[in-house]
């Protein structure tokens, strides 16, 4: 395997202190990378805004694309957490949802387009009801665009047929309760198409749950429980998250199909749960990894990626499957009484189950030397409560919040497989 250059990507000159929770897609040596920016206070205190950078040369070099336009149909700005696919073209799409004071989603859709990639198009702004953000996003087999997301305390899909200019009414796939949690997952594997999130009380995530679509979403079987996990554990010392300090270092479900013909096809789910002591008390956090074949019955027992891998904290996996290979990025940090220091993981397993892990951040970061934006967003987090990894052609690409330099940046790196 080759990496490249680790890039800080550039920000635009009104960018605030904090930037976290990036989204990335690639395709062809185009790479886009979005995030959530605090930008400057510019308009009202604790909220923010997306921004966005493209790289034309695989990851060498980025410029900004700027902020994303404000709705044409609310006064509110645009600041939901963004997601990223691109299409067989080259066309870039990016959605996200912002909450508008009544309590009413509306879900933005923006393309970017070849060949010069200069200026995001809006394409639909879409009202859904009392809709979370975080949706996930992909383009199916079809080239249908596909969502799941939650609205109503309940796991619901849309789709769209013209590109993202009209999305069809939210299908729903679970259970209303007070349970749901936002970060769910969506893949497509074969003649499957798997729909995954978590459940539990409070700030706890204890369930993870998934349901399966043999007929390209139009219907899906009853929800099922997939796994009862150990009781979370407390964040690294130096993550904050909004008033408190949470404790579900898991967040979002993982979801990728590993490339086969037919039914060798493989769907792996990844989750992070808290790893035991030798009595049985959670005491870190691991990542564990589901593998399930197309049109099998059932899945497999949890693997524990980060088995030999020494004691840390791991969370908020992003995953992502290329060439018989499955890619797990991750935060990995370890603390003592005056550092956590963080670093941005790859971990890789090919298809005869050998594994490699690559540290991606060239310098590690203290969390506990990260100023936030307490000025304009103050309910914000210093590294956000996800990261992004994605892939094309051989390659992965990976975006995490990094900061070494006493406050929140976007970094990008690609790796190159054999």
């Amino acid at each position: 395997m080759r990496l490249g250059p680790e890039i800080a990507v550039p920000l635009d000159s009104a960018s605030g202190a904090l930037t976290v929770e990036p989204a990335v897609a690639m395709h062809d040596s185009v790479i886009v990378v979005s995030w959530n920016d605090s930008h400057g206070g510019h308009r009202e205190r604790g909220r923010h805004d997306v921004g966005s950078a493209v790289s034309l040369d695989n990851g060498r070099s980025f410029r900004s694309l700027g902020f994303l336009a404000d709705s044409s149909s609310t006064n509110l700005p645009v600041g939901g957490d963004s997601r990223l696919v691109s299409d067989k073209h080259g066309t870039f799409f990016l959605e996200l949802v912002t909450n508008r004071s009544g309590g009413d989603g509306e879900l933005h859709v923006y393309a970017l387009e070849p060949p010069l990639y200069a200026k995001w198009k809006q394409l639909s702004i879409v009202t859904m009801g009392r809709i979370v953000d975080k949706p996930a996003f992909i383009r199916d087999a079809g080239g249908r665009l596909v969502l799941a997301f939650m609205k109503d305390w309940a796991i619901v899909t849309a789709s769209s047929l013209d590109g993202g200019r009209s999305w069809t009414a939210p299908l729903r796939v679970s259970e209303a309760t007070l349970r749901t949690r936002s970060g769910s997952a969506v893949v497509q594997c074969g003649n499957e198409l798997w729909v995954a999130w978590m459940e539990g009380g409070g700030m706890l995530l204890d369930e993870l749950w998934a349901t399966r679509s043999r007929d390209a979403g139009r219907t899906f079987e009853p929800a099922r429980m997939q796994y009862a996990l150990l009781k979370t554990v407390q964040p690294p010392a130096g993550y904050a998250l909004g008033p408190g300090r949470a404790g579900d270092l898991g967040n979002d479900v993982g979801l990728a199909c590993v490339p086969g013909g037919g039914r060798s096809a493989q769907i792996s789910m990844v989750i992070v749960e808290g790893a035991p002591d030798r009595y049985g008390r959670p005491i870190l956090s691991r990542v564990l990894r589901f593998d399930r074949a197309v049109g099998a019955a059932q899945w497999s027992v949890p693997i524990e990626l980060t088995k030999d891998d020494g004691p840390a904290a791991r969370v908020f996996p992003s995953v992502a499957a290329e060439r018989n290979t499955f890619g797990t990025l991750y935060y990995e940090a370890i603390a003592d009484q005056s550092h956590t220091n963080v670093d941005a993981v790859l971990g890789l397993s090919d298809s005869r189950g050998q594994r490699s892990r690559v540290k991606l951040s060239e310098v590690s970061t203290d969390w506990l030397t990260v100023k936030g934006d307490n000025e304009y967003s103050p309910g914000q987090h210093n590294f956000g409560d996800y990261i992004s990894l994605a892939s094309d052609d051989g390659r992965y690409v990976a975006a995490w919040t990094d900061g070494r330099e006493g406050r929140s940046r976007i970094h990008v790196r690609v790796i190159e497989m054999p």
